[in-house]
């Protein structure tokens, strides 16, 4: 099919992808109140003063008036990011300080990091907030608070890392990459769009017959926050990690052995409950950018999706569990479910939200998974400093969308590994989190067998 559709040059048209997560997210937003937000994390070596920050947020996000548009639909249908021209907003800067005692623990601090990414923002056209915590003048930490439907996790990892390469605080003076606000509608290439639909269509159709493990949603979701457990790797057990992956699933395969090593450990609340459902179908979000690009690609979701699946009574045999974990990434990339999912998505895109909450489901019996899970990978931040203060480590806390409403997700600083478990409050008894905690501790070596 040749019929290709007139379209602005100028707009931002949503993907397939970012009209999917504003779907994740209108679904969020409707069982708790809040939207499918994230936080990104910079803990700091010494005390992060409230002052220069102000400022330097304030000169940096009047450059950015995309950071204050929203959703709009265009006279062809497809959807499109409106935001002002520069200056046509005021541009407020959200930012909160904590102060807490240098002896306050880890719960405290992530109680605090907790209630700054459960927090609504004021109106539909604010998609960033910031918190200062500072623990003395020993440490503090820098927290971003961020709408998934501008950023996804990589693209938040950069903004940071050009908030604090832009020293003047004036976004793209000097850069030699200025980021891309302007994508095409794709009202296009109709036959290559349809190919792929069918394609991922006959991909996911087994896991229409799956028999999947879920774990029940609290009957009273409106107002429920997510809850967070962090846990960080040093260098010397980050690299342990790392050449146990590599023996276990091969060179460059840390993601699925991370993901084997996740449903290991929540297999053990799923058995704990008489699990029903013969097997896990875990979603993988997968950053689709060129390396080359990431500057450039700031905004915005470019990400894609496999399916992962493990039976239930395999769980045990970890050989056998890494290796079909292997496997399936293997064959998913290499059969290009990837690129399938981000090209048959953009059919989607005329559905509106309320009609689309409830297809994004289908594909697994209504639900979005057994549990959703990340990589990252190395981060998108690689400066050793924030603001004059030496970085420690960063690290994410996402809100997941319900649907399962939980999940793990791995990232890397540096050197260094760390693992979020994501839930909402209601879906795990503090029993449970020790028990899938303990489970990760000794998995990435930060607990011996039998402690």
């Amino acid at each position: 099919m040749r019929i290709s559709l007139p379209y602005s040059r100028h707009k931002r048209y949503l993907t397939g992808i970012d009209w999917t997560v504003n779907a994740f997210h209108a679904i969020t937003a409707q069982a708790t109140g809040t939207g499918n937000f994230s936080q990104v994390v910079l803990d700091l070596d010494g005390e992060l003063q409230e002052a220069p920050v102000r400022e330097r947020l304030a000169n940096f996000l009047a450059g950015h008036s995309v950071i204050h548009g929203r959703p709009a639909r265009d006279w062809n249908l497809c959807p499109y990011w409106s935001f002002p021209a520069a200056g046509r907003l005021p541009q407020p800067v959200l930012l909160d300080v904590t102060r807490l005692p240098p002896t306050a623990d880890a719960d405290e601090v992530t109680a605090v990091l907790a209630r700054a990414v459960n927090r609504p923002f004021p109106s539909e056209r604010e998609h960033l907030a910031f918190h200062i915590v500072n623990l003395g003048s020993c440490r503090s930490l820098f927290a971003m608070t961020f709408d998934h439907r501008l950023f996804d996790a990589r693209g938040a990892e950069t903004f940071l890392g050009l908030l604090e390469r832009t020293a003047d605080g004036r976004s793209g003076a000097g850069e030699v990459h200025a980021p891309n606000l302007i994508e095409p509608a794709h009202l296009c290439d109709w036959q290559k769009t349809f190919a792929a639909g069918k394609r991922v269509t006959r991909a996911l159709l087994p896991l229409r017959q799956a028999d999947i493990r879920t774990l029940p949603l609290p009957a009273r979701l409106s107002g429920r926050d997510y809850r967070f457990e962090l846990l960080a790797c040093d260098e010397a057990t980050s690299r342990k990690v790392v050449a146990v992956a590599c023996r276990e699933a091969g060179p460059m395969m840390l993601m699925p052995y991370a993901l084997s090593v996740a449903t290991e450990a929540l297999h053990t609340v799923f058995e704990g409950r008489g699990g029903t459902g013969a097997e896990y179908v875990i979603p993988v979000s997968l950053d689709s950018r060129p390396p080359q690009s990431q500057a450039e690609e700031l905004f915005f979701n470019h990400l894609s999706f496999l399916f992962i699946r493990a039976r239930a009574a395999e769980i045990a045999d970890r050989k056998r569990l890494v290796t079909s974990m292997v496997q399936q990434f293997y064959d998913q990339v290499k059969a290009g479910l990837p690129q399938d999912l981000a090209l048959a998505t953009r059919l989607m895109r005329i559905v509106p939200l309320a009609l689309l909450r409830p297809l994004v489901k289908l594909p697994l019996n209504g639900c979005l998974g057994s549990f959703c899970f990340a990589y990252v990978g190395k981060s998108a931040y690689a400066l050793p400093e924030f603001m004059g203060l030496p970085v420690r480590n960063l690290f994410h806390m996402p809100r997941v969308p319900v649907l399962p409403g939980f999940g793990v997700f791995f990232t890397q600083f540096g050197a260094r590994l760390n693992v979020t478990l994501s839930w909402l409050d209601g879906i795990f008894s503090a029993g449970e989190i020790r028990q899938v905690t303990d489970v990760l501790k000794v998995r990435l070596g930060l607990r011996a067998a039998g402690e």
